[in-house]
């Protein structure tokens, strides 16, 4: 039952950035024995990994990943999963943006919360598709000049990352077309 709720969960918030219809996740205990070009979305939500299970690499053709609440610090093959147009790396304590999600050309939602970087690659440029980016309660105030080659980009969300009037000004400058979440400017340096 808990599981069904998490999924129904995922499913809501999903949804609700129109990123899919009905996306079935499943556990690797799940998909232990599935055909791998099968399965096209799974979620490891709240496992307290700290990489990346070596069985998840039989499933290339994920479109869906959901590592959100874990403890996650090398994510160097992420790349291998080519066709994810959906991941959530939400609270897992990253340090350092993974570049490894540069590779993702298809991406379209990217969900970073609630994680200790504040440095966000050029290469992020590569991720050609994105639509949805976010930072909610990441330390990210400063983006790469090469994320304005995001054409697709729609939303990006800032939501409690503290900045002042004049980082908000600039973000609102640099992506004039992109919904910006973002909380009333503090008082303070950035």
């Amino acid at each position: 039952m808990k599981k069904l709720l998490v999924v129904l969960l995922l499913l809501a918030e999903n949804f609700a950035f129109g990123q899919v219809d009905s996306v079935r996740f499943y556990s690797l205990d799940e998909v232990k024995n599935a055909k791998p070009d099968t399965i096209f979305a799974i979620s490891l939500r709240k496992q307290k990994l700290k990489e990346l299970p070596v069985e998840l690499f039989r499933f290339k053709s994920l479109k869906y990943l959901d590592l959100e609440k874990n403890e996650l610090q090398n994510l160097e093959r992420l790349g291998e999963f080519s066709q994810l147009i959906y991941l959530n790396l939400g609270k897992n304590q990253l340090d350092n943006f993974p570049v490894a999600i540069c590779q993702l050309a298809h991406i379209e939602h990217l969900v970073l919360n609630r994680n200790l970087f504040n440095y966000i690659p050029p290469c992020i440029s590569y991720c050609a598709q994105l639509k949805y980016i976010d930072f909610w309660e990441t330390p990210v105030s400063t983006l790469p000049e090469e994320m304005r080659e995001l054409l697709n980009l729609e939303e990006m969300d800032f939501s409690g990352v503290r900045m002042n009037k004049a980082t908000q000004a600039k973000l609102r400058e640099q992506f004039p077309s992109v919904k910006l979440r973002l909380d009333e400017p503090c008082n303070c340096l950035n």
